[in-house]
């Protein structure tokens, strides 16, 4: 399921609220495994108003538990939709906002605006 968020709000507090792991695909560094804080959420929405057609060079799993940091964005949205990764994933629009991925509705996503013409 694909969704697009243009205020990350509720999508920062249900990750706060369930102290779930913001991790950055790719790594920022090779064979780091530095956690992420919502604050890099708002941080994606506010880049992705200036990407003008062009992709952000990462994405976010948020996840409770580990994950292969060596995926790429199209794996990782295969294997978040099936189930095969525990959460969900985020990624920075062309156009504007944030699009949520995962294979069942979070509280985050009831009500937002469906993204599924989305693609990579």
């Amino acid at each position: 399921m694909r969704y697009i968020h243009h205020d990350v709000t509720a999508i920062c507090d249900f990750i706060a609220g369930n102290n779930l792991n913001i991790i950055r695909l790719p790594p920022a560094e090779q064979n780091s495994s530095e956690i992420f804080r919502t604050a890099n959420v708002e941080d994606m929405l506010e880049k992705s108003h200036k990407l003008w057609g062009t992709n952000l060079d990462y994405f976010f799993i948020v996840t409770d538990g580990d994950l292969d940091n060596n995926m790429d964005i199209k794996k990782a949205i295969e294997y978040t939709e099936s189930g095969k990764i525990r959460g969900f994933l985020l990624a920075a629009y062309q156009d504007g906002g944030i699009i949520s991925v995962s294979n069942k509705v979070y509280p985050f996503q009831e009500g937002a605006e469906m993204a599924a013409w989305w693609y990579v």
